[in-house]
């Protein structure tokens, strides 16, 4: 064969079919290969990994609340405990002050006897726990120096 000559193109090569009499044209599928089918596999495989990621964290918001209403049940309950101690056995009022260890005796607590973790790393997972607690401590402060 010859650089000068020029080759010979069959439709196959070119993607044509023939054509019916009466058609102008046809729609032709490209040939597909497989880097299209590995695409569409990644991308369902990302839809199903973006979809799991949502609902672990729809799981976690909902683990995070359910949490915060038993420690807002359980603070409420020694609150009224101490309360009553306060008022009718002369307690100190002070006593209140114990109290604003709820969150974290309740988040540690929780993750050392039901997650089986060591204190060091159930106190690690607590940070909100504390931060409750300071804000508790700082209202119970507040309350006993201004005496309500």
């Amino acid at each position: 064969m010859n650089e000068n000559e020029p080759t010979k193109t069959i439709a196959e090569d070119l993607m044509l079919e023939q054509l019916a009499p009466g058609e102008e044209y046809r729609p032709v599928d490209p040939k597909r290969d497989d880097s299209y089918q590995q695409a569409k596999e990644h991308m369902a495989e990302t839809f199903v990994q973006a979809t799991m990621e949502k609902q672990r964290k729809e799981q976690k918001a909902l683990g995070m609340a359910m949490e915060c209403i038993i420690i807002a049940g359980l603070y409420l309950l020694i609150w009224m405990l101490i309360s009553a101690a306060v008022t009718i056995a002369n307690a100190p009022a002070a006593m209140h002050l114990l109290n604003c260890l709820t969150p974290p005796v309740y988040g540690i607590g929780k993750r050392m006897l039901i997650e089986k973790l060591p204190f060091r790393e159930a106190a690690s997972e607590c940070k909100f726990h504390f931060i409750a607690s300071a804000v508790l401590l700082v209202v119970g402060i507040v309350r006993l120096v201004v005496g309500y």
